[in-house]
């Protein structure tokens, strides 16, 4: 049964194939300079951390210097975390004696579309819950070695994870366990010499990009992580977003997460409900889930569990669960698991046969979706490439794609990468910099174009590679004006 699930996550992911966003390519660019020994940094000769993703960076960059492309080896890193995932999951539950949900929430897992797409986005996501799932298998089974290191592991791949930590330390200390001194020790042992690390080499062990994106989030709307965290799980969606939720399956999240809290038979899954309800909360606070959907996803098998628990609720309440009892009292104790997985086997063929329609809509949307936008990055990336030195400097939000295939110098307006651009605006960037090339949507340049001096200083580059994107490349004029702008 599992076996099948696996196969349907595969197809799924092959079937699609690999669509990396524009976030990716800065953890791609990130680890092109270590491969290739300009260090770990993404402007050659500026030591700032601003991937959120370290350890995964190293992965690829390592994986690089031996010769693999950078781009394959993600997909294929993320493809297996995500069956790593679905094992992990399932055995969990089934440890916790709770085999059809393990097999119902795999499932789940192995064809959500929105779950699929960011596992083929190039982004480290898939790894980290892989590895969270690790953390409560290995927490909950106490195997403590274990727990220290893909701990350790989580918090290097994303600093976020710390959350989940702080959640296995709560249950620990709630149930009075003691792991003793060893998995600390191996825990501290992994993480202090890269915050070693990163103090020497990048004066933080704080990511740039986090603290940029908190500091966008602290400018935003103070209600709007809270109002799109409702929305994202509330909000039904068509198959071409990718999204698999909607009311009804929010409502029954609610009840299974009622359900866990009260009824004994779930309390081996308290740990996963503490973790999701600290990082909703952290992230709602902080303001993250503003413009960044990705960090939903993690939340995606936790969301899985308290939905099907609430359904089970829904179905003993319903007076079904009678009726199953009867046939468990009066059938064979095995006649009654047969009738149980033969259910799943339903639900898998039915799947299974669905599946095709499923990855051709879902591979058209990223048609539209992906490569309309960073396809048209690449193409203003290789024009800019033909047309400059490679001592030129890029300006843009979106610096990804851009910086990826041109290998210049990016001005990054969002402040992910450039230490003193978070909380200015775009022409206050544009002003203090002077990029030889600018580039960004047409809906960000308002501020900027209502000014004369850049109209003085920039000129429209003849670009009409945005496949209707709406994005505009401006180019610094041969003679601008002198003096402070």
């Amino acid at each position: 049964m599992l076996a099948g699930i696996i196969l349907l996550a595969l197809a799924y992911r092959l079937g699609l194939g690999p669509w990396p966003v524009d976030d990716a390519f800065i953890t791609y660019r990130y680890a092109y300079n270590l491969a290739h020994g300009n260090g770990f940094v993404y402007n050659v000769g500026e030591r700032v951390l601003g991937t959120t993703a370290p350890l995964y960076g190293i992965v690829l960059g390592i994986a690089s210097f031996a010769g693999a492309d950078i781009q394959l080896t993600s997909f294929w890193i993320n493809l297996s975390a995500d069956i790593g995932t679905i094992v992990m999951v399932y055995s969990l539950c089934t440890w916790l004696r709770l085999q059809l949900l393990g097999l119902l929430t795999a499932l789940l897992i192995a064809v959500s579309s929105e779950y699929s797409y960011y596992a083929v986005s190039g982004m480290e996501t898939s790894l980290y819950i892989f590895i969270m799932q690790c953390v409560f298998w290995s927490t909950l089974r106490q195997r403590w070695t274990l727990m220290a290191v893909a701990a350790a592991t989580l918090i290097l791949i994303r600093i976020d994870g710390v959350i989940c930590v702080t959640a296995v330390a709560t249950i620990l200390v709630i149930h009075h366990q003691w792991t003793g001194w060893k998995p600390l020790v191996l825990f501290a042992a992994i993480l202090l010499p890269w915050i070693a690390f990163t103090l020497l080499y990048y004066g933080s062990p704080f990511p740039q990009s986090a603290i940029a994106k908190g500091a966008a989030g602290m400018s935003s709307d103070r209600w709007i992580s809270a109002e799109n965290y409702i929305s994202y799980f509330t909000n039904n969606a068509g198959v071409n977003t990718g999204a698999d939720k909607g009311l009804l399956f929010a409502c029954l999240a609610l009840l299974g997460i009622v359900v866990i809290v009260r009824e004994r038979r779930f309390e081996g899954l308290t740990l996963v409900l503490l973790w999701g309800l600290l990082y909703s909360l952290v992230f709602i606070v902080a303001n993250v889930f503003t413009y960044f959907m990705w960090y939903f996803i993690p939340l995606y098998p936790v969301y899985y569990v308290c939905m099907l628990i609430g359904f089970i609720k829904l179905f003993e309440a319903a007076g079904i669960e009678r009726a199953w009892r009867r046939i468990q009292l009066h059938g064979p104790a095995l006649a009654a698991r047969g009738v149980q997985l033969g259910l799943v086997l339903v639900l898998l063929a039915t799947t299974a046969l669905s599946l095709p329609a499923r990855v051709a809509s879902h591979y058209q949307a990223l048609v539209r979706w992906t490569e309309g936008r960073e396809g048209a990055y690449r193409l203003i990336a290789e024009m800019i490439v033909r047309q400059s030195s490679s001592a030129s400097t890029v300006g843009a939000n979106e610096i990804g794609v851009l910086g990826y295939f041109t290998r210049r110098t990016m001005v990054d307006a969002g402040g992910l990468v450039s230490l003193n651009t978070v909380g200015k605006d775009s022409l206050h960037v544009v002003k203090e910099y002077q990029p030889e090339w600018w580039v960004a949507l047409v809906s960000e340049m308002s501020p900027v174009v209502s000014d004369p001096w850049f109209w003085q200083t920039y000129q429209l580059a003849p670009n009409r590679m945005d496949r209707g994107q709406g994005i505009e490349v401006f180019r610094k004029k041969s003679n601008p004006p002198t003096g402070s702008p």
